[in-house]
């Protein structure tokens, strides 16, 4: 298992945990925010199996669900429905995957 799967899975289920007990009147964007998450950890381990065309457009679909994910968990930190201090590792390790995505599909 490369690093990068290993990393998207711990900041999905990091960040899943943050909002476990959902935000009351913030249910769709606590939806949205937990759906990128899965999408990161599925579309990274699908894309690593993956090769051509498919591997590329799944571990680009992965990228953009971690920023998405990035900005659904500022925007919860911001409104205060999730605190900033067990926000902040989360959001470390979104950057980190995102990085990690982008040297693999800017690859050689």
């Amino acid at each position: 298992m490369l690093e990068v799967e290993v990393v998207a899975r711990e900041a999905s289920v990091a960040g899943l945990a943050l909002v476990r007990d959902g935000a009351r009147g913030y249910a769709d964007l606590v939806d949205q925010f937990r759906r990128a998450l899965v999408s990161v950890a599925l579309n990274t381990s699908e894309g690593l199996g993956r090769h051509g065309g498919d591997r590329g457009h799944l571990l680009s679909v992965a990228r953009g669900s971690a920023k998405e994910a990035s900005v659904a968990l500022a925007l919860l930190v911001a409104m205060g429905l999730v605190p900033a201090d067990p926000a902040g590792p989360v959001e470390a390790a979104l950057d980190r995957v995102r990085a990690m995505l982008w040297r693999l599909a800017h690859r050689a």
